[in-house]
């Protein structure tokens, strides 16, 4: 007899379907395109992270790309960590940058810091950790080589819905901080994702 092994298990109240049914009802069934619900979202998720502006994206892997897309890449050179899912790096492609990989850390399967500076060249616009399995980067060190070498700090932070790092939220470090909601993510939705910026520039998407 063959059995399954559920990964993941959503729950599901009658205040979650009486939310869809209001979205199917509104007939704005692309209400990713700023409706009253995907505003509503964006607010209430930006001050659970205490990020500075939020914006909802289809999904992690549009997240990345979308973070990205605000470094203008081109020729530049983003270290992201020799173990992720693909769309880390087939993001820095997609935007017209080159993936730089780096060894992890084997206690923790996080990008080490310590090797991070080897990988730096003249070309390096972004450095890229990943947080993984709830597990956060240390960003302490990371963010120092960012500003030792004028590089920004963006996150992918797929994995890491809640989680904290030095009494805050990840989300609300980096520049730009990636997030999926993917049904086998800790904030489990048929799909979806954000896009969390801090900094001066936060509101400035292209800008950055």
């Amino acid at each position: 007899m063959k059995k399954i092994i559920k990964i993941f298990d959503p729950s599901i109240d009658e205040k979650d379907e009486r939310a869809v049914l209001k979205v199917m009802r509104s007939h704005l069934l692309g209400d990713g395109f700023g409706g009253e619900q995907v505003e509503k979202f964006e607010k209430e998720y930006n001050d659970y992270i205490g990020s500075q502006f939020c914006v909802a994206t289809h999904s992690g892997t549009s997240s990345l790309h979308l973070a990205l897309s605000l470094a203008n890449l081109k020729d530049k050179e983003v270290i992201v960590p020799s173990i992720s899912f693909v769309s880390t790096a087939h993001a820095v492609l997609f935007n017209g940058g080159k993936p730089v990989f780096v060894d992890l850390d084997p206690k923790t399967l996080l990008m080490d810091p310590n090797v991070i500076e080897e990988k730096i060249t003249s070309k390096t616009k972004v450095i890229l950790p990943v947080h993984l399995g709830g597990l956060a980067c240390d960003l302490d060190k990371i963010n120092r080589i960012c500003k030792k070498h004028n590089i920004l700090l963006m996150e992918d932070a797929a994995h890491a819905n809640g989680t904290i790092y030095k009494n805050k939220k990840i989300g609300s470090y980096g520049a730009a901080v990636c997030h999926s909601f993917n049904p086998t993510k800790s904030l489990p939705m048929p799909n979806g994702g954000a896009v969390t910026l801090n900094g001066k520039k936060a509101g400035e998407f292209r800008k950055i």
